[in-house]
């Protein structure tokens, strides 16, 4: 939640898209809104799941609320994999990331929000082009 909140007062600190005097700046203001308009996706997504939970009229915790709220606890959890990372590959997400963040910090390239935004959009790719080069690799 803070995450979001961050992001929010971040994009809209930004001058107009409009008035911006060159194109890299406008790429640059129009990937926060982009980015700005995934995480509002998953923000909203999230708060309607939790609004399930609340007891409401006709279902204030009678036997018909248990139910919805063991199918409810049972997509929320069905949500995430069971599927435990590799040692190897937990240890590349902190090297990379702590190689983004760190360059990030000392250099001033990005806002921070923007760089976490890179980390999680690239890394899943790299593990998935990692797996398939590893997958081919012991079967040829």
């Amino acid at each position: 939640m803070l995450f979001a909140i961050d992001n929010i007062y971040r994009v809209y600190q930004n001058e107009q898209i409009e008035n911006t005097a060159d194109i890299t700046h406008g790429l640059y203001i129009g990937l926060q809104f982009f980015l700005l308009g995934v995480s509002s996706i998953y923000i909203i997504q999230n708060f309607i799941m939790l609004i399930g939970f609340l007891p409401s009229q006709g279902r204030f915790f009678n036997a018909q609320y248990f139910q919805d709220f063991r199918e409810l606890q049972s997509s929320h959890l069905d949500r995430y994999s069971d599927k435990q990372v590799n040692i190897l590959q937990a240890f590349f997400c902190v090297l990379f990331a702590g190689t983004i963040f760190g360059l990030n910090y000392h250099y001033q390239v990005l806002p921070r929000h923007l760089a976490i935004w890179i980390v999680f959009v690239t890394f899943p790719f790299i593990m998935a082009f990692y797996e398939a080069a590893t997958y081919r690799g012991n079967y040829r």
